[in-house]
């Protein structure tokens, strides 16, 4: 029997195809029972491949597209501490050859050199295996496919209540789905082989998602004019900022009246308008986000809108328009709001990761940002959403290891989001994001204020907030409390725009103590920027 003599050939192979794991298991702060369930499934999967296959050569053949991938997978483990996802290859089919080169940190050259050394010793290997006719015949075959079959079925069909298989909403032509396979399929995600395949099938399956609720509102356009104030201007540029936060809570910052400082440089800032009482209508993302950038009511629980967001209002006026995003591309939480970023004409990602890893912070949007402000001409026109990652779960993965300042906090540990034996650790975590908040939204604004001779304004919201033990048992933003429906939203004007505008921004500063929702964001952002939205019927609504 030949296997013994290739033993060391094979297990090298083995070896290869499990890299990807290895550095999981090394890089990733999870729980280590997680890991090693993750390592031992890749492990059973490979061995009961070779067992069905039996031929050592037609095995290396068969994994011969998994190993190709081995390189790219673990240089983003190492790297960004994430598997290749459908996001990821998202960004990838988004991106040109310069914004890839981004996300590779310029090692295109050794991610190569080590495709070409793969692809040799796999060849090799093949042909070896082919002349020495190595075929794995031990009686052990029979044991791992008498066990370990039936155990993957198993895995691959029980019931996971983590994950569901549809969203909330009630929409006859289209289901937002999160799985498009069974749900226990989804254990194998992080996974060599499956997990490629996966990523694969999901990223097609939410592609078409997208681009099918694309098509709903391809033909739509607002019927959009301008104020005559705003229309008269000729000479110098505009420059309107809309920044989405991430689970903001109204009450965590300094600036609204929080013991803690979170928020030193806004609250020093006396340019800055914050409101007291404005609450989002919903506790999701993918529900609050549409709300405020559409006229789509929240009590609209249908997937998708028949009118585009108020981006296009701003295209149909000639404004260069932006979508610059730290979150992801696809998802039941995602898609829905990537619906509206396409309608940008200018889209970039800049998270290379996924939610459950560090990935990268928001300060990766301020020299785009930067770069931005700094080649505007006049008297051009600018709209520009920044989409960032804020204080969304895991708070201790959204700053740096500077602002990890109220302590005992979470950075560098693994932890459930209600594992209330760690509360303290979570709310100073929270509050760190907080911190990191500040500090990215003030030097915004400062890269915005330079820019003295712009027409300007700044809008800041968060899409919900969230709960952190306030009544013993919750956390998340699971409950409409108002801790998760109380948010921040903040206001700026350029002396420029006030100048120009005074009654509106007066306006503005007239409604701080109102109380208002995100329903009213799609007509406040219309007010700010002097545009008016002609009906069917004539009518113009600000």
């Amino acid at each position: 029997m030949l296997f013994k003599k290739n033993f060391f050939l094979i297990s090298f192979n083995f070896l290869v195809l499990l890299v990807p794991n290895i550095l999981y298991f090394v890089y990733i702060n999870e729980l280590v029972s997680r890991k090693l369930e993750l390592l031992m499934i890749s492990v059973i999967v490979l061995l009961v491949l070779f067992s069905l296959l039996k031929k050592a050569w037609l095995f290396l053949v068969i994994t011969l597209p998994i190993a190709l991938t081995v390189p790219l997978e673990a240089f983003y483990i190492s790297n960004y501490h994430s598997f290749i996802t459908p996001h990821i290859m998202g960004i990838v089919f988004d991106s040109n050859i310069s914004e890839i080169s981004d996300f590779t940190q310029g090692n295109e050259f050794k991610i190569f050199s080590v495709y070409l050394i793969l692809l040799t010793m796999w060849i090799s290997g093949i042909i070896s295996c082919y002349h020495s006719k190595l075929i794995y015949n031990h009686f052990s075959r029979y044991l791992i496919l008498l066990i370990f079959i039936p155990f993957l079925i198993y895995t691959a069909t029980i019931h996971d209540p983590s994950f569901s298989d549809i969203g909330v909403y009630e929409d006859t032509e289209m289901e937002i789905k999160r799985n498009h396979l069974p749900d226990g399929f989804y254990r194998f995600e992080k996974t060599l082989p499956i997990g490629i395949f996966i990523s694969v099938y999901e990223f097609y399956q939410e592609t078409q998602q997208l681009y099918q609720l694309l098509e709903r509102t391809k033909s739509f356009h607002f019927n959009a004019t301008r104020e005559t104030s705003f229309a008269q201007n000729k000479e110098k540029s505009e420059i309107y900022v809309l920044v989405i936060g991430e689970s903001g809570r109204y009450d965590k910052w300094q600036l609204n009246g929080y013991a803690k400082p979170t928020t030193p440089h806004l609250s020093q800032r006396q340019d800055i308008i914050s409101y007291d009482h404005f609450y989002t209508r919903s506790n999701s993302s993918r529900e609050s986000i549409p709300v405020m950038l559409s006229r789509k009511k929240a009590t609209d629980k249908h997937f998708g809108f028949h009118e585009k967001s108020i981006i296009d209002a701003f295209n149909t006026l000639d404004f260069k328009t932006y979508w610059l995003s730290t979150q992801m591309t696809f998802g039941q939480y995602d898609t829905p709001i990537s619906i509206h970023a396409k309608e940008a004409n200018y889209l970039k990602y800049f998270n290379s990761s996924n939610y459950n890893s560090d990935g990268v912070y928001d300060e990766v949007l301020i020299k785009p940002f930067q770069q931005l402000i700094d080649n505007i001409k006049k008297p051009e026109k600018h709209f520009i959403i920044f989409h960032t990652l804020g204080s969304h779960f895991n708070y201790a993965h959204r700053y740096p290891e500077e602002f990890d300042i109220f302590k005992p906090s979470l950075k560098n540990e693994a932890f459930n989001l209600h594992d209330i034996t760690v509360k303290e650790k979570i709310r100073n975590s929270y509050d760190n994001s907080i911190l990191y908040t500040d500090y990215i939204l003030n030097e915004f604004l400062n890269i915005l204020s330079n820019k003295k001779d712009a027409i300007s304004w700044f809008v800041y919201l968060s899409d919900h907030g969230v709960d952190l033990f306030e009544d013993g048992t919750s956390s998340g933003q699971g409950r409409d409390s108002e801790n998760v429906l109380h948010i921040p939203l903040i206001f700026w004007f350029s002396e420029a725009y006030q100048q120009l505008h005074p009654d509106i921004t007066q306006m503005i500063l007239s409604q701080k103590i109102q109380k208002n929702t995100t329903e009213s964001m799609f007509y406040t952002l219309c007010h700010l920027a002097g545009i008016q939205i002609v009906d069917q019927n004539g009518v113009k609504t600000k």
